[in-house]
């Protein structure tokens, strides 16, 4: 198991930015982590550039490699997990009595599953009432977190965006 290892690239400068007649830094580029490991190592290319910890550092969404980093304050590193998969789910559609008819009388299912209803207007059944008035079923869906990437990974490069009280 090798350690955590990750490359800090600058766009436009070799180091922080100071804005103007203040001791506040910015700085905005890459963290590439060509090696992830649960055990978080400070990424040094960034931190030695501020004073202790006052700064923030923003990552801009996901990894180019599709990972989910969180900049971790702690220990100066970028935590990861794999992205969540999207959750599938179906609907079920209910109609409340009904009955086989050849025409559209109230509400009716036809061998072809085709709706129809005594009404020619448009009608929605609010999911509330869907068990005794018909309608689609709902579903609700727990949220699924994603899990902490295992060690030994490439897990890509990072945009990022840092500001606080530079050195």
């Amino acid at each position: 198991m090798a350690a955590y290892a990750a490359a800090v690239s600058l766009v436009g400068t070799r180091s922080s930015l100071r804005l103007q007649h203040s001791r506040i830094a910015v700085l905005f580029g890459t963290i590439n982590v060509t090696n992830y490991n649960s055990t978080l190592v400070e990424i040094s290319g960034i931190s030695n550039l501020y004073r202790g910890t006052a700064y923030l550092v923003v990552l801009g969404g996901l990894s180019d490699t599709g990972y989910a980093g969180e900049w971790i304050d702690a220990t100066q590193a970028v935590k990861c997990w794999y992205p969540s998969a999207a959750q599938t789910h179906d609907h079920d559609f209910f109609i409340s009595g009904g009955e086989a008819a050849a025409t559209t009388a109230r509400i009716a299912t036809y061998a072809t599953n085709i709706l129809g209803k005594e009404a020619a207007t448009d009608i929605t059944i609010a999911g509330a009432d869907s068990a005794t008035k018909g309608g689609v079923l709902s579903e609700t869906l727990a949220a699924k977190a994603g899990s902490q990437v295992a060690n030994d990974v490439d897990v890509g490069a990072f945009k990022f965006f840092a500001i606080g009280v530079g050195r």
